[in-house]
């Protein structure tokens, strides 16, 4: 059976002062869901947290593996406050970032949510995180912030980043 995407929504950073992009209101139209970004921060950021329908309890779990053609890391948490684009692999100032973030089953209301976030930069190296939101809700919102960690002070999306949101239609 075929699949169809259809864009919902575009989001593009326009002030120097967003921290985080915010999809609302997503219809459960579709059987799967993605984010797909080209993005830079105003400050190399370590990490992107991902929060689904804001819940900011610890329901969330995350397994990454990274590398950059000479080192490589895994690792992963469990019980945190979000879910991650991508952890220790460093968003560049520039627009050399690319992140597709994949919502599996987004509104089946019988299963734990798991999401796939792939992440790549020319500079920095690429990413892949598999996060569990570990709710039965149907997935009505995602917000994407900026990040953490990296170099100190406030982090932003840099103007011009662009966030895409996809649903899935099956043919």
């Amino acid at each position: 059976m075929a699949s169809t995407y259809e864009k919902i929504q575009s989001i593009t950073v326009s002030s120097n002062t967003t921290i985080t992009v915010d999809f609302t209101s997503i219809s459960q139209a579709y059987t799967d869901i993605i984010i797909v970004g080209k993005l830079g921060c105003t400050k190399h950021s370590n990490r992107a947290p991902i929060r689904v329908n804001n819940d900011t309890n610890n329901n969330y779990s995350t397994n990454y593996l990274r590398g950059n053609g000479s080192t490589v890391l895994d690792s992963g948490s469990s019980n945190i406050d979000s879910g991650f684009m991508f952890d220790n692999i460093a968003i560049p100032t520039s627009f050399d970032g690319t992140c597709a973030l994949i919502f599996n089953n987004y509104s089946n209301t019988n299963i734990y949510k798991t999401f796939l976030c792939r992440h790549g930069s020319a500079s920095r190296g690429t990413a892949v995180s598999v996060n569990t939101w570990r709710s039965t809700a149907a997935i009505s919102s995602v917000q994407i912030t900026a990040g953490s960690g990296g170099e100190p002070g406030t982090n932003y999306w840099s103007v011009g980043s662009t966030f895409t949101l996809y649903g899935i239609l099956k043919a």
